[in-house]
C-alpha cells in the first residue's frame, strides 16, 4: 500500500493537495507547523513539525517517514521544498520517492531573471527579464518585482527609468522588470508535471482576490498551447 505525506496542510495547496487524493487508493498523511491546521480530519495521522528552515526539520520529518512507513513524500510550502531537495538523498535510502524538483532546478525556476534565459535556450517562448541597468524605458508599461519571491511582494507597475530606479531604492533585495500585461483575460497560468516516463499539463487563467486564486477557468487548447 502506498502511504503519502503531504507538508503544510493548512495550507491553501496543501490542503487542495489533500482533497484532490480523496478516495485515493492508500493513505494520507499530513504535517504542519501549527497544531490544528486545516485538513487534519483528511489524514490517517498528523503530526506538528519545525519551520523548514530550523535544523531539526529534516531529522523529524525523515523519522516520521520511518514511523508511519511512507513512500511518496509531497512537500508543499516553498521554503520546505527547498529544504527537502537540498537533503533529498536523506530521503532515498528510506526507500521514499519524493515529488520535487532538485535543488538545481528549484533555483532556476525560483529566479525569474535567470528563467526567461533558460527557456529561450531550449526554444521556448518567454518574457524578457531585465535588471534595472539593462531596462530601457520605450513609453510602454512594465512590472516591476523581487527578483527571488512569490506573493507579489515589491510588485509595482511604471513606465519610466525614474520610477523604477525609485522603486529600487525600496529594498535591498535585486529586483526585475518584466512587460506588463494589461489584460488579465490575456494571462495565462501553465502547471506541468513530469517524470522520466510522463509529462502532463495543465493551462488555466485565474482570477485573484489578494495573492490567493479565487476563480479558474480552464483553457487547455491544443490549438492554443
Amino acid at each position: 500500500m502506498k502511504r503519502v505525506l503531504v507538508t503544510a496542510i493548512g495550507g491553501q495547496v496543501g490542503h487542495g493537495i489533500l482533497k484532490c487524493l480523496d478516495g485515493y487508493d492508500g493513505e494520507l498523511y499530513g504535517t504542519d507547523i501549527n497544531d490544528f491546521p486545516a485538513g487534519i480530519d483528511r489524514v490517517t495521522s498528523f503530526s506538528k513539525v519545525p519551520f523548514a528552515v530550523d535544523a531539526e526539520f529534516i531529522p523529524t520529518l525523515i523519522q516520521l517517514c520511518r514511523n508511519w512507513g511512507i513512500t511518496h513524500l509531497i512537500p508543499v510550502n516553498e521554503q520546505e521544498i527547498l529544504t527537502v531537495a537540498e537533503n533529498i538523498d536523506m530521503f532515498k535510502p528510506n526507500g521514499i520517492t519524493v515529488l520535487s524538483l532538485t535543488a538545481e532546478q528549484l533555483s532556476i525556476c525560483s529566479d525569474k531573471y535567470t528563467l526567461p534565459g533558460v527557456l529561450k535556450s531550449y526554444g521556448l517562448n518567454a518574457p524578457e527579464a531585465f535588471t534595472v541597468d539593462e531596462f530601457a524605458p520605450d513609453g510602454g508599461q512594465y512590472f516591476v518585482k523581487l527578483r527571488n519571491s512569490s506573493g507579489s511582494r515589491l510588485t509595482h507597475i511604471f513606465e519610466t527609468k525614474e520610477q523604477l530606479v525609485a522603486i529600487a531604492e525600496q529594498t535591498t533585495k535585486e529586483i526585475v522588470v518584466q512587460r506588463y500585461i494589461p489584460s488579465p483575460e490575456t494571462e495565462y497560468t501553465v502547471g506541468v508535471f513530469a517524470t522520466d516516463k510522463e509529462i502532463r499539463t495543465i493551462a488555466f487563467r485565474r482570477k485573484l482576490e489578494g495573492v490567493y486564486t479565487q476563480f479558474i477557468e480552464l483553457a487547455d487548447d491544443d490549438s492554443q498551447f
